[in-house]
């Protein structure tokens, strides 16, 4: 019998992200996500931490799962091409950041999650 070995991280693992996503195109201007953006929302982990299994927040939970803890569910960061109308999307926004002289690295993470585009400012 063979012993079964640990899958990758669960999906509702914190996920810092040490490098994000950068475009297509190359240069610094062209790039969407900066490599290496620092300051301190360098670990990103969006939504909230649940507690319990049906949301009872006193003595009420007599199922046993009042103990349970889920850290915040945080998809990882998407890198391109993102998809369907996403990239024309990432396409024209850095196109009007260039034009106001916005740099890109103003847009710290992309997400591409359930047939939807996150962008973190």
């Amino acid at each position: 019998m063979t012993e079964p070995t640990p899958g990758g991280e669960q999906s509702s693992a914190e996920r810092p992200s040490d490098e994000l996503v950068s475009a297509d195109a190359g240069g610094p201007a062209d790039s969407l996500v900066a490599a290496d953006a620092g300051g301190p929302a360098d670990s990103m982990v969006v939504g909230r931490e649940r507690a319990g299994m049906f949301g009872v927040h006193d003595d009420g939970d007599t199922s046993g799962f009042g103990g349970l803890r889920l850290p915040a569910y945080a998809p990882a960061p998407a890198e391109r091409p993102y998809g369907g109308w996403f990239d024309d999307f990432a396409d024209e926004l850095l196109a009007a950041m260039a034009e106001r002289e916005i740099p890109g690295t103003a847009i710290r993470q992309v997400t591409v999650d359930r047939g939807e585009i996150t962008l973190y400012v």
